[in-house]
């Protein structure tokens, strides 16, 4: 595939990731895919990087560990290609995943 067919089908992942009906075997399939066009591709334009960051740092939360670990492998293939976006992704990602462990915390108080 030339660049311009990869650039079309990172796109094509990207507008996937945030459907809402996909099942967690999707997203494994896509989050890996979307990690092998991220570290082919060089990174994805920066008109294009917030619908997959926002999802990115939204299934950090996913119920399941092989999403939130393929997850963690697509951040790093984009600190690796992209670090200057990385950063603050990765930022936003650690203050989500303080937020959900705080509100756990609040809900297992709440059952005592």
């Amino acid at each position: 595939m030339g660049e311009p067919a990869l650039k079309g089908l990172t796109d094509h992942v990207i507008k996937q990731l945030s459907t809402p009906e996909i099942n967690s075997g999707m997203l494994v399939v896509i989050l890996s895919l979307l990690a092998h066009l991220l570290y082919t591709l060089g990174g994805i334009s920066v008109a294009s990087r917030e619908t997959p960051n926002n999802s990115l740092v939204g299934m950090l939360s996913n119920s399941s560990m092989t999403v939130r670990v393929k997850t963690i492998l697509a951040l790093q293939t984009q600190a690796e290609v992209d670090a200057s976006s990385a950063n603050n992704l990765l930022l936003c990602g650690l203050t989500t995943l303080r937020a959900l462990r705080e509100t756990v915390f609040v809900e297992k108080g709440s059952f005592d």
